[in-house]
């Protein structure tokens, strides 16, 4: 009986330890989201651009009352907590933001069989910054029965007039797992409680968001952090949650984008060689006349993108400052010397989306192949 006794206390010991090691890992530990959010006005300094419907006026003559009826619902902070990873995205400056606005703090917190599987929210460019303002924060949440909810991270106390921007799902799939009820609000088409069953729900969930430094200690959102969940996933969605991106997206990056594009400029310095040998002055020269085209339009595009505030440039001026001449003559050099796509795809890659440059620089050397 004394052997029997110390099996069960040992068993109770060791069944305790698993579990406080659990809740270390944070499996046990609820998760949560906390947003940031103004609900006042926003100061005619920020350069507001976008569609807007209807036509509504962003700046400091609202009075109190607009204000109320309007409630901009824009997001300045996030923060998640999901399965013991915290992560805080910092999106708008508040000091940039009139001192007579105000700001309020939302939390959601989830019951133990939920998870978060998509946001979405109405974007609005701003043009002063390149960055992105986010009005109308809403999460897309998974219920224990494998039914997809719509849920606001603020109470809407009064119905408001359409938000300002497009509105954009993250991930595009998940406006696929809602049915938007009949009866849905008049907010850009999106109501505050929607169901679908979920059969094609995958079994993921969002557990972050994936960043862009910018400037001033700001982040640009790119895309979400996947975590895959317990049951079946295709191997699309697996991909997804351990890196961030379909097969596809990384085929084209690295075999399409980058592979091809290095593998055509050998190919040309052969052509070249074998011209050079042959004696077949017109051919070299025209092939020189093609590998050159690719150069000169890529540093005009670079220069048009310097030229235009995005998230992209504003990451660029705070990975190596703000300083216009050194990123002027990093671009160009890394141009002659036929780096920067490779620049590019590493940022891509470290960021999880294809850069608005890498495009450019694919169509230059597909006209040089027209070429050549």
């Amino acid at each position: 009986c004394g052997s029997s006794k110390k099996k069960a206390d040992r068993s109770e010991e060791m069944r305790v330890l698993i579990k406080a090691e659990t809740a270390e890992d944070g499996e046990d530990k609820p998760k949560r989201i906390t947003a940031r959010i103004l609900c006042a006005r926003i100061p005619k300094s920020m350069g507001i651009c976008g569609d807007v419907h209807p036509p509504i006026t962003l700046g400091n003559k609202w009075n109190e009352s607009e204000v109320v009826k309007f409630r901009l619902h824009m997001l300045g902070k996030i923060t998640f907590n999901m399965f013991g990873r915290e992560q805080e995205v910092q999106l708008t400056s508040e000091e940039s933001i009139d001192s007579t606005s105000k700001w309020m703090d939302c939390e959601l917190t989830l019951a133990e069989q939920e998870v978060v599987i998509g946001l979405t929210w109405h974007v609005v460019l701003d043009h002063k910054t390149g960055s992105h303002l986010y009005f109308n924060p809403q999460v897309v949440v998974k219920g224990a029965d494998g039914k997809a909810r719509l849920i606001a991270l603020v109470d809407q106390l009064v119905t408001p007039l359409q938000y300002p921007g497009k509105v954009m799902w993250m991930p595009p799939e998940a406006e696929k797992w809602l049915s938007v009820l009949e009866d849905s609000d008049t907010s850009g088409g999106m109501c505050s409680c929607c169901s679908a069953a979920g059969p094609s729900i995958p079994n993921i969930a969002v557990v972050g968001l994936q960043t862009m430094l910018g400037t001033g200690g700001l982040e640009h959102i790119v895309g979400p952090i996947f975590k895959r969940m317990a049951g079946p996933i295709d191997f699309s969605w697996r991909v997804k949650a351990w890196t961030g991106q379909s097969p596809m997206w990384w085929f084209e990056l690295l075999v399409l984008g980058c592979f091809l594009y290095y593998q055509d400029i050998i190919l040309d310095w052969k052509q070249l060689a074998v011209f050079y040998t042959q004696e077949l002055h017109f051919y070299f020269a025209a092939n020189i006349f093609g590998m050159c085209m690719p150069v000169v339009s890529t540093i005009l595009a670079v220069t048009t993108w310097s030229r235009h505030v995005s998230r992209e440039l504003d990451n660029m001026h705070a990975t190596i400052g703000g300083d216009q001449g050194l990123l002027a003559f990093v671009s160009i050099m890394c141009i002659l010397l036929q780096m920067h796509v490779l620049a590019l795809t590493m940022l891509s890659w470290r960021y999880r989306f294809t850069h608005t440059l890498l495009a450019d620089a694919k169509f230059s050397e597909v006209a040089e192949s027209a070429i050549s």
